[in-house]
C-alpha cells in the first residue's frame, strides 16, 4: 500500500520492438528514477508500461519521451486519473 501513497495519476504507455527482458529492466529503472514517478511496471509480452505518477510529477508524454530517448518506439501514451 505504501507504494501507491501519493499517487494521483496513472500513465499507460504502449511500446513496440522490445527484444529481451533486459529492455524491460532498463526502461523500468530509468523511469523509476524520474522525479514524481512512484512506480513503473513494464510487461514484456504486452509491451505495456504502466506508471504511477504524483500529482506534481511528469505527465505520460514526458515519460514516453524519456523512453524514446533510450531508443525505444512508443506507440501511444495516455493518462488516467486515480
Amino acid at each position: 500500500m505504501a507504494q501507491t501513497q501519493g499517487v494521483e495519476r496513472r500513465g499507460v504507455i504502449q511500446l513496440t520492438g522490445l527484444t529481451c527482458p533486459s529492455c524491460v529492466a532498463r526502461i523500468e529503472g530509468t523511469v523509476r528514477r524520474m522525479a514524481g514517478v512512484r512506480a513503473a511496471r513494464l510487461q514484456f509480452g504486452s509491451q505495456r508500461l504502466v506508471v504511477d505518477l504524483a500529482q506534481d510529477g511528469p505527465g505520460a508524454d514526458e515519460v514516453a519521451e524519456r523512453v524514446r530517448q533510450l531508443g525505444y518506439t512508443v506507440v501511444a501514451a495516455q493518462e488516467e486519473p486515480r
